[in-house]
């Protein structure tokens, strides 16, 4: 009744026979304009309604509307938020001068309930009845026995707090744990499904969802491949979706097994196994490359590794495989003279000038012979 007081106030002007409908809104709206935003925030009371009211003097047929005026009933001091029975007379009728007084007398010590109840989970994790006044964090609107609230007024908490609101068309089984990396594709449907303005703002809202499940680390973490998963996710579902005439029953039933399936998100620090594909580009011997990316892929290491290093690293894997000849040449040319290396690397030249080339003596032996 005394929300039904505050709704004939803002229109109706009850008694007031000398006010038009433009004087009557006036009067009405300098009080309440300080609040009007944030109460249409809890409330979930769409702007267009709110000016529709002002300009055009109808009655919005709004679910959310009484709750609007709850709320700003409870801002101005008129209406007691946590005893219901409390409606301040003499505040009301200083606040709208044109108030029916003897009208408002009469229901002043009637008790009644909260006209527009929120629900949340408390710490206990039971569940609890608090009123818009707590509710400025988390937003929640329920629309189940004692309040029906249509889909279009809710459009507007759900494309601005996604899964926190409660409904009985929405989500309200909040992570079980923090960090939840393993969804079913049923689970992100079912996020997907919210009504929103666009396919954008359906994987936006989907990609915050995932996210408010996991701490500031985890975030970080599993960013890349959340927006990349999703991505992929959200492709498939809205061909299938098109494929299914945007019906949920439909797709549903036409692709009950790849609702079973699961996605797991990994995170960007962990290493990946090696790959069994053989598509894709072939791989390379370091041998088979060229030139350039040889030069590529031994940056690094000829940048951080000293010379010396490498040479004897170099020495060291070639006496290890039987290449003692190649090994000598590298510790002369190193170490030593590379006019001796260029000689020890010469064919016309022994390896070892102080030995006589067995082929050598056995031609000047036959030309000996010859000549006696």
């Amino acid at each position: 009744m005394k929300v039904c007081l505050l709704l004939l106030s803002a229109f109706y002007g009850v008694l007031a026979e000398n006010l038009t409908v433009t004087e009557i809104h006036k009067l009405w709206r300098v009080p309440v304009a300080a609040f009007q935003t944030e109460c249409m925030c809890q409330t979930g009371v769409k702007q267009e309604i709110v000016d529709a009211f002002y300009k055009y003097g109808e009655m919005p047929d709004d679910a959310c509307w009484k709750c609007f005026i709850y709320c700003l009933g409870v801002k101005t001091g008129i209406l007691n938020a946590d005893a219901p029975g409390a409606f301040d007379i003499q505040l009301w009728s200083r606040t709208f001068v044109y108030a029916d007084l003897p009208l408002a007398q009469k229901c002043a010590n009637t008790v009644e309930p909260d006209p527009c109840p929120y629900f949340a989970t408390n710490d206990a994790a039971g569940t609890a009845s608090v009123n818009g006044e707590r509710c400025r964090e988390q937003w929640f609107q329920q629309d189940g026995a004692t309040s029906h609230t249509a889909g279009q007024t809710l459009e507007m908490p759900w494309d601005n707090f996604y899964d926190r609101v409660i409904s009985r068309r929405t989500l309200f089984n909040y992570p079980s744990h923090i960090n939840k990396t393993t969804y079913t594709r049923i689970e992100l449907f079912e996020i997907w499904l919210q009504p929103s303005l666009s396919a954008k703002n359906k994987r936006k809202r989907l990609k915050d969802s995932i996210f408010r499940s996991f701490d500031e680390a985890a975030t970080k973490i599993y960013k890349l491949d959340v927006t990349h998963r999703l991505g992929r996710f959200c492709t498939e579902l809205e061909k299938r979706w098109k494929a299914s005439f945007r019906k949920k029953g439909l797709l549903s039933k036409k692709n009950a097994d790849w609702f079973k399936g699961e996605i797991t998100f990994v995170s960007s620090t962990t290493h990946s196994e090696p790959s069994t594909s053989f598509a894709g580009r072939p791989t390379l011997t370091f041998s088979e490359n060229s030139e350039r990316s040889k030069r590529r892929k031994t940056e690094e290491l000829r940048k951080k590794t000293d010379l010396s290093e490498l040479s004897y690293a170099m020495k060291m894997q070639l006496g290890s495989e039987r290449k003692h000849e190649a090994a000598k040449v590298l510790d002369e040319a190193l170490n030593s003279s590379p006019v001796r290396a260029a000689l020890l690397c010469s064919p016309q030249v022994p390896l070892h000038p102080d030995r006589t080339d067995p082929q050598s003596e056995t031609s000047d032996d036959s030309i000996g012979d010859d000549s006696d």
